[in-house]
């Protein structure tokens, strides 16, 4: 495998596409790369606004667990697209939620409003403190 590649989609009128099994970006030039999906690990796409995109494309990077990060022209992401098996935001929900009904989430409320008002040092010793007595699942 090579090395991670974070797909940057960025410069008006480019397009983003499959083409035998190889990603396609193709700018508005006609200057062509190609990304092989067994070749070339990607880690992260990111489409900014005033670019084409393949539905075949976006359903590879889906199949291949690839997240994908929507953006306007000036960079202000607006939308994910993640595989459906991928449930880590709803696991880290879960846990929100857990620690608003143990109380945890408020001691750590007290300890962070606490930090803000105290020296750094003291600081790491009350979070220190929090993540001992704080049960991860």
């Amino acid at each position: 495998m090579g090395k991670v590649v974070k797909l940057v989609v960025d410069s008006f009128g480019s397009f983003l596409g499959m083409e035998k099994g190889c990603i396609v970006l193709r700018d508005k030039k006609g200057n062509t790369k190609k990304y092989p999906m067994f070749e070339t690990e990607i880690g992260e796409v990111v489409l900014q606004s005033g670019n084409l995109v393949s539905t075949g494309v976006l359903s590879a990077l889906g199949f291949w667990q690839i997240d994908v990060l929507v953006t306007t022209r000036n960079g202000y992401p607006i939308a994910m697209l993640k595989n459906l098996k991928d449930d880590a935001h709803v696991k880290t929900r879960v846990c929100q939620y857990e620690a608003l009904r143990n109380g945890k989430a408020s001691s750590l409320i007290r300890v962070s409003s606490f930090c803000l008002r105290q020296d750094i040092s003291i600081c790491r010793a009350n979070i220190s403190a929090y993540h001992q007595d704080f049960e991860v699942h």
